[in-house]
């Protein structure tokens, strides 16, 4: 069943909780390519390189190039991460952050790892890595290579460069070479509370990033007969004593009637999330008929979704 949900919750309820971090994910990397030749960055010239996000959320932990400090400061080494100004072939647009430059440079071509911190990357979303120097007597070498192939769901070989004076010149091959790391941000958390009934225990699972617009899913594991139920959704988090067990989701705003089929599986998806929560906890929890159960009601494990 597709729905947008109609959660237009009041901002005055909201209760805020952060995802949970997953472990680091290569987005892009081509590193393992062959170098072709180099281009040099000068405080006249930046070099860009592009990779995109897949339908989840990431938060950018570093980004990893060979690099050669032919001349100047390490401290007038800037790399900065841009949003596209549209898709995989746009330039550079919107400053999203700086990451960090080690303390010192190597004089000789090596791999040299800038950190990055709080910069969260939106789905499906192009981004853009930019060397710039910032003194005239600061010059970069950053190599490229003339293969179009590269590992990770973020690769592109899309890249670019920006003379004083001129707009971007972007470019659709031979890439600059750059592997990007982030951890994956997963939204959904299971809080457990779960009623068993004949067949055990329910459990709740979330799918999609809860990014406004995007689309997702709830789906239930485990055994169940064909029964009507009903998924409770709320913004706050109170278990509460029902039907020998505990419902979280009190107060509920929303109490939706489902049908809950034989095996679990997806009962309820939406196509876009709606807009005005970033910032909310917002839980769910299934209960339906069962003869099985203590009081002849079953209760699913809850379900937390952080949206960021």
């Amino acid at each position: 069943m597709r729905t947008a949900l109609g959660l237009g919750f009041a901002a005055a309820v909201l209760l805020a909780a952060p995802a949970s971090r997953g472990q680091a994910t290569v987005l892009s990397d081509n590193l393992s390519q062959p170098e072709a030749d180099f281009e040099l960055i000068t405080s006249d010239i930046s070099i860009g390189c592009a990779f995109k996000t897949d339908l989840a959320i990431y938060e950018l932990t570093s980004v990893t190039l060979p690099l050669d400090l032919a001349s100047g400061q390490a401290s007038d080494v800037v790399l900065e991460l841009y949003k596209s100004a549209g898709g995989p072939f746009d330039p550079p647009d919107t400053l999203v952050g700086t990451l960090e430059t080690p303390a010192t440079l190597p004089t000789s071509l090596t791999l040299v790892t800038f950190p990055a911190s709080g910069m969260v990357l939106d789905p499906g979303t192009t981004y853009w890595v930019v060397l710039r120097s910032t003194a005239a007597g600061t010059h970069i070498i950053w190599t490229y290579t003339f293969s179009d192939f590269g590992f990770g769901e973020g690769f592109i070989h899309t890249w670019g460069s920006l003379h004083s004076g001129s707009p971007w010149f972007v470019a659709i091959s031979q890439p600059m070479k750059m592997r990007v790391e982030a951890e994956k941000q997963d939204p959904w958390t299971e809080l457990g509370f779960g009623l068993p009934g004949s067949n055990g225990v329910l459990h709740l699972t979330g799918a999609g990033s809860l990014v406004a617009g995007s689309f997702g899913a709830l789906k239930l594991v485990g055994l169940q007969n064909l029964t009507p139920g009903v998924l409770f959704v709320s913004t706050s988090n109170a278990p509460t004593p029902f039907k020998g067990g505990q419902l979280v989701p009190v107060p509920a705003v929303i109490a939706l009637p489902v049908t809950l089929g034989f095996g679990g599986g997806t009962f309820l998806s939406w196509s876009e999330w709606p807009a005005g929560l970033a910032g909310t906890s917002i839980y769910f929890q299934c209960a339906f008929k069962d003869a099985g159960a203590v009081q002849g009601v079953a209760l699913s494990t809850a379900l937390q979704g952080a949206v960021p």
